[in-house]
């Protein structure tokens, strides 16, 4: 994420955030308006910054969870002879098929496992996984 501080352009929140035909402003230069503007945009850029930094830390955290539960389900198949798919993994999918910013991709992973498919298939791609849906 760029912040106003790494570009040399001071005017770079009112270009970003401001209709740049209505600049300079009808105010005076002694009036201190365009500070005031400056300091608003500052905020609003700042609380956005925050708010997607928030998602991101959600994002992490689902993805981490895709990756326990996947994990447990491997240790579970690994320490019966007779293994069927755990009841947890089952709760887990239709659980984050109902959660809105979840990846389809993964549910359907899922899907595929309890409809058969190895759950070897998941552990193999989850480096990938993580670095597909995990911002650093």
């Amino acid at each position: 994420m760029e912040t106003a501080t790494q570009h040399s352009d001071a005017d770079y929140l009112t270009k970003k955030y401001l209709r740049t035909r209505k600049i300079p402003s009808t105010a005076c230069p002694g009036c201190g308006l365009g500070q005031g503007h400056k300091v608003l945009l500052q905020a609003i850029y700042e609380l956005n910054y925050e708010i997607i930094q928030f998602e991101n830390e959600i994002n992490k955290e689902i993805i981490e969870s895709f990756i326990d539960v996947v994990t447990k389900e491997l240790d579970a198949k690994r320490s019966s002879s007779l293994y069927s798919v755990t009841n947890e993994l089952k709760e887990y999918k239709e659980t984050v098929g109902r959660i809105e910013n979840f990846p389809q991709e993964l549910v359907e992973k899922l899907h595929q496992v309890i409809n058969g498919e190895p759950i070897e298939t998941i552990i193999y791609e989850l480096d990938d996984i993580r670095k597909k849906y995990i911002m650093s």
